[in-house]
Order: C-alpha cells, then structure tokens, then sequence
C-alpha cells in the first residue's frame, strides 16, 4: 500500500500538454518497460533516501510510533530494504503493469488557471 505523487511546475495554458505527457509517458513505461539501469539506480535512490530518513530523530520517533501501533520492529524496514535490493527489472516491471494503469490516473492540478 502506497501512494505515488508527482509535481510539475507549468504555465496554465500547458496544462493540456502535461497531461497528454504524463499519459504517454505512462503508457509507455507500462508498454516497453523499464530498463536494467533504470531499475538500479531507482533501486539505489531508495535504498539511500530509506537509509537518510533512519537518521532523522524525527522520522525515527516517527517510525517507533508507527511501528508499535502496527506490532512491527525495524526489521520489518530491513525486510523491506531487502527486498527492495532484490527485487529484477522483470520484478519492477511486472509490478508496475500489474498496480499502475495509465488510462485510470486521476491527475490533479492546483493553482490559478483564471489568467491565460
């Protein structure tokens, strides 16, 4: 269970435009794949930023707090590491067709789109 957010910066008449990107790219991903190196260094990217948020006393009395509401210890976070560490380009993949469906993304814009 997880969410996936993403930002973009535009100008309001390229509203349109972003949307249609964000689409393809995402029919794309789910059509061609990933590819071996982008999978390692998604895989490194979060492996480091799990790694940094372990070493924030906020995120670790964060972690504590919602580890013992859920019965669960660090190793838990190790398991996740692990198989993070473990998981293939066909695992990522497979993952990725199976839970992402580009034609069912909701996209939200904010911001003041009353000015052309």
């Amino acid at each position: 269970n997880s969410t996936l957010n993403l930002s973009a910066s535009f100008a309001p008449q390229n509203r349109t435009r972003l949307a249609t990107a964000l689409q393809e790219e995402f029919a794309r991903a789910a059509r061609e794949g990933f590819t071996d190196a982008e999978v390692a260094s998604a895989k490194e990217a979060l492996l480091k930023r799990r790694l940094l948020a372990r070493t924030q006393d906020a995120n670790v009395a964060e972690a504590l707090v919602q580890q013992a509401y859920l019965g669960r210890t660090f190793a838990f976070s190790q398991r996740g590491d692990a198989a993070i560490a473990a998981a293939t380009t066909a695992d990522v993949n497979a993952a990725f067709r199976k839970y992402v469906q580009p034609d069912a993304l909701a996209l939200v814009y904010a911001g003041d789109f009353s000015k052309p």
